[in-house]
């Protein structure tokens, strides 16, 4: 029988089949991505992404197409090989992660890089 959406959720879906629609209720399928470049904008490709966004120098934001029920959600970023910088979480809402990037002189800096979410959403 097919697994249901709770089953997903709870990783409890053993003996069921899990249809293509309820694959990305389970905890460990990422729920969005983004390779972002220093202008913010999209570089290559993304997913449930509506829009990102360079806020100002070496602050950046994206915006979910499909909310999270709250803040507790986990982010990984990967930077672009060829800068040297920190990268910093200023902001994470239900619909909006932001970001904070800075060069090897600790200073604000526009550099971009591939952003990744894992969390429930609603």
């Amino acid at each position: 029988s097919e697994a249901t959406q709770a089953e997903m959720e709870a990783e409890s879906a053993v003996a069921h089949f899990v249809p293509p629609d309820l694959v990305k209720n389970s905890p460990g399928v990422a729920k969005g991505y983004a390779s972002l470049n220093s202008a913010g904008a999209g570089a290559a490709y993304d997913y449930n992404v509506t829009s990102s966004a360079r806020d100002g120098t070496g602050d950046f934001s994206v915006t979910w197409d499909v909310d999270f029920p709250d803040g507790n959600y986990m982010v990984s970023f990967m930077g672009d090989a060829a800068a040297a910088y920190a990268w910093v979480f200023n902001s994470r809402a239900a619909g909006v992660t932001g970001y904070l990037t800075f060069n090897n002189a600790n200073s604000a800096a526009n550099l971009g890089g591939t952003l990744v979410v894992f969390g429930t959403q609603t």
